[in-house]
């Protein structure tokens, strides 16, 4: 009778610590939500990425939990692109509800930033899709020349100059993380000379050993280089990932010389003389 007894008693607490924790996930708000912000759901966001940051920046508790409850209502592929504002906290269920309706709160407007784009074709881009002129964009972004990050932004319509540059900048910080201002030059030289990933990786081998000897960078997107040593006082554009993990994560050669052909292949050598039939054959 009392193993009975003790296993009733059982069946009830796990049934009250099964119904406190579904409780807890789904029907009361995470202790960490945010009031009066905005959530941002890109094109084409995957259900994890959206429902992961949900997590990271406390809207929720459980990403798990959320992406079960939407794939439970056939939700499971892409969610509509918006901006989602919360005034109060509310529940697990109620963002899912909100979410799986596409209920944003506010149409986004859609902002791409290529990489390579210098701070004056950024402020170009931005003057054309919101109320802000180029002088007002290049006097908020000036100090943050190299860190506006290339990438394609939604935001509501009504932002200002320090809003737009906020954004980029918080991105570039999220994405790219501590970075010395040397490596950045750097990157932003090896965003416009090469295209692919493996040639930004040997070009920023060959532009450090340049830098290790002494020589002159002589890159043909900074052109005082070919007289002064050393690298530009400044980036001159924005580089995307490619080419700072390049600069992070060099590709070490022979190689002292390249040039970039019309059709973007690059083309290496070991001497300068190489380097002079390389021009011959690939640039006139």
């Amino acid at each position: 009778m009392k193993k009975i007894v003790f296993v009733f008693l059982g069946i009830i607490l796990a049934l009250f610590v099964a119904n406190s924790y579904i409780e807890k996930k789904l029907f009361t708000p995470s202790e960490e939500f945010k009031t009066d912000t905005i959530f941002e759901v890109g094109d084409g966001e995957s259900l994890r990425s959206i429902t992961t940051r949900l997590e990271d920046e406390g809207y929720i508790t459980s990403a798990r939990w959320m992406r079960i409850l939407l794939s439970a209502k056939e939700k499971d592929l892409t969610l509509v692109a918006g901006l989602y504002q919360f005034t109060e906290p509310i529940n697990l269920i109620q963002i899912v509800e909100k979410f799986s309706m596409g209920r944003y709160d506010m149409p986004a407007i859609t902002l791409t930033i290529p990489e390579g784009f210098t701070i004056e074709q950024v402020a170009e881009r931005v003057s054309k899709h919101f109320d802000i002129s180029k002088d007002e964009f290049l006097l908020h972004a000036s100090s943050y020349n190299g860190r506006l990050f290339p990438e394609t932004y939604h935001f509501a319509m009504n932002q200002t100059a320090g809003d737009v540059v906020a954004r980029m900048v918080r991105e570039f910080t999220a994405r790219v993380g501590i970075i010395e201002y040397d490596e950045l030059v750097l990157a932003s030289i090896i965003e416009g000379e090469v295209q692919t990933e493996e040639d930004m990786r040997i070009v920023a081998g060959i532009l450090k050993q340049r830098l290790a000897i002494n020589m002159p960078l002589q890159v043909d997107v900074a052109t005082s280089t070919y007289k002064e040593r050393g690298i530009p006082s400044e980036p001159i554009n924005n580089p995307g990932l490619n080419a700072i993990n390049a600069v992070r994560n060099p590709i070490a050669t022979e190689y002292l010389y390249y040039i970039s052909a019309d059709d973007g292949t690059t083309h290496f050598a070991e001497t300068f003389e190489e380097h002079k039939r390389n021009i011959e054959k690939y640039l006139r």
